[in-house]
């Protein structure tokens, strides 16, 4: 601690001597571990770390399993957001001069690296902007940071409300039951009677102030046990769900709040208990999109100019050809729920009605919509759907249930819907896909450039904008990916994009298994052994799809190779 004090005292007017502050300070209470310090007062804040013993009057069923610590890791983020906010003066000087921050959570409850836990240590990680005008240092303002902030911030982080915590613990650990017994019930998401489900805005995710808690329909009710009793609510069963009504009823609304469900919210959300099965990915058309060897034959084949669809790539998809795209590579990498919204998809590649069958004849017509691939992925892959439906009603007659919305609440239409059905027209029942549970295809990545890049200065991945990162010198686009939801997973994706640069080898899918179990063991911190203070985590299929979405520079196509497991590759046709 004196020794900072001394360190401070002894800058020079240089904004680089702030350098000579980096290491470990011991203060009453905690440890300050200076990990990282900025370049000049414009550039991205400093590193710092507090750690400590976690205090002997926490109880232990505070941390007695993995989803517990992770809830309160999640509280204590809360905290320090609002400790900072209580404690620091702010700007004090150029760029970003005074202000110490941590990155604000969202409505989910995630692992952070704000605030971790290791080896009963508590460890919280801030941004800090050493003061200065212009570029000479303010050792003062520097020192009433370090040593008035930074203390208050540690205490009020840890004086929790009990009762706040409790509760927060005891919502995601009443998530985690209700989504580790979908299964057992051949479920794939619940929505519990109460839930609150529209948010405020397009651009908000808080819950709308006044709307309409959901109520399950008798016919669709299911009751689910936790620890604090039984919890009835919709439940949609596995095969494909249907969900009908008109505009601005609540359908968007309801797939939103299943695709939400992947992840664990905070009290309060609405969406506490409506939970999903992990595997769930929200599929939607995105023109524009780089597709690198991607087997389409499923849904695009027999080209007009013979291009081969086995092995497609492009650097400027269709919406069709990017859906189709994404589909299989969410199947590549072992989703279970394909999530749809008929706004956001390519409408040739959903379905075609009679009249267009009959004016353009199949043999003319090279795509083959997902309404006539629907039955192959239930029955041989084992794959669920949702899909919302406004206008179209091809997938009636394929619907295992059909739920209604109106003003925001369910009905089960599943048997109105089927007596006004006309009969399906027979297409064939032509194998498609590898059997049950497999991979359609595992594909090992052709991006050795990224390793190239690795073994020189570094593959360098940055944020460069909201849903964008800079990859190199290529920019990449995440904004069709709908469920990462807070700009942590962003950054995090960045730090494990240049993580995994030089690691690229195995199969995508086995690839991302095996990064998932480390993550489980090590956590974020310690695989990227980093101290960045804003990173979130989340699930790989979004990683996947990262690396699926990123263009090859120009030039290096040619010289890449695909490896394909033969035993997994499906045939879209006969004949291929």
């Amino acid at each position: 601690m004196e020794q900072l004090r001394v360190r401070l005292e002894h800058l020079s007017r240089s904004y680089g001597s702030y350098r000579t502050l980096k290491g470990c300070y011991y203060f009453p209470g905690f440890e300050l571990v200076v990990t990282r310090v900025q370049s000049d007062p414009f550039a991205p804040p400093s590193w710092i770390r507090l750690e400590s013993e976690l205090p002997s009057s926490w109880p232990q069923r505070w941390l007695v399993t993995a989803d517990r610590r992770r809830a309160l890791c999640d509280f204590l983020s809360r905290q320090l957001v609002q400790a900072c906010a209580q404690s620091v003066l702010g700007n004090r000087g150029s760029g970003n001069s005074g202000h110490i921050s941590t990155v604000k959570p969202g409505q989910a409850v995630l692992e952070r690296t704000a605030v971790t836990l290791a080896d009963q240590r508590l460890q919280l990680r801030l941004w800090l902007g050493l003061p200065a005008r212009g570029r000479v240092p303010l050792p003062d303002q520097a020192t009433e940071m370090f040593f008035e902030e930074l203390p208050r911030i540690f205490s009020s982080t840890l004086e929790v409300d009990r009762a706040a915590l409790e509760a927060h613990l005891q919502s995601v650990e009443t998530a985690c039951a209700l989504r580790s017994q979908l299964r057992a019930h051949k479920l794939v998401a619940f929505i519990a009677d109460g839930s609150i489900l529209p948010r405020e805005s397009g651009v908000s995710d808080q819950p709308l102030g006044g709307a309409i808690p959901c109520q399950s329909p008798l016919a669709l009710r299911v009751s689910l046990e936790t620890s604090q009793g039984p919890i009835t609510g919709l439940g949609i069963s596995e095969g494909l769900t249907l969900i009908v009504g008109g505009g601005y009823h609540g359908k968007s609304t309801l797939l939103r709040a299943i695709q939400s469900g992947v992840v664990d919210h905070i009290p309060g959300d609405g969406r506490e208990r409506v939970v999903t099965r992990r595997d769930a990915c929200k599929v939607r058309a995105e023109d524009g999109r780089a597709v690198y060897r991607v087997d389409l034959s499923a849904f695009i084949d027999q080209l007009p100019d013979g291009t081969v669809t086995t092995n497609f790539t492009t650097a400027n998809a269709s919406g069709a050809t990017s859906q189709a795209a994404s589909i299989q590579e969410a199947l590549e990498l072992g989703v279970g729920l394909l999530l749809f919204d008929e706004d956001t998809s390519a409408a040739n590649l959903m379905s075609r009605d009679a009249v267009m069958r009959a004016l353009v004849p199949t043999n003319c017509e090279p795509i083959t919509p997902l309404s006539e691939r629907v039955d192959s992925l239930v029955s041989q892959l084992g794959v669920s759907l949702i899909l919302v439906a406004g206008s179209s009603s091809a997938f009636l007659p394929l619907a295992n249930r059909v739920i209604g919305m109106q003003a925001y609440q369910p009905s089960d239409l599943t048997q109105a819907a089927r007596q006004l059905l006309v009969p399906l027209p027979a297409h064939g029942s032509v194998p498609v896909w590898a059997a049950p549970g497999q991979a359609v295809v595992q594909r090992t990545l052709p991006l050795d450039w990224l390793s190239r890049h690795s073994r020189g200065e570094g593959l360098q991945v940055k944020v460069a904008a909201p849903n964008r990162l800079r990859v190199g010198s290529t920019e990449l686009d995440l904004s069709a990916l709908e469920q990462l939801s807070e700009s942590g997973q962003l950054a995090a994706l960045a730090s494990l994009l240049e993580w995994l640069a030089p690691r690229l080898g195995p199969p995508l899918r086995q690839l991302m298994g095996e990064l998932d179990q480390s993550l489980d063991v090590v956590g974020l911190v310690n695989l990227l052994a980093s101290n960045h203070p804003g990173l979130a985590r989340r699930r790989l299929l979004e990683l996947g799809a990262a690396l699926n979405r990123l263009h090859l520079p120009s030039g290096l196509k040619g010289r890449h190779k695909i490896e394909t497991d033969p035993t997994v590759i499906f045939h879209a046709r006969s004949g291929h």
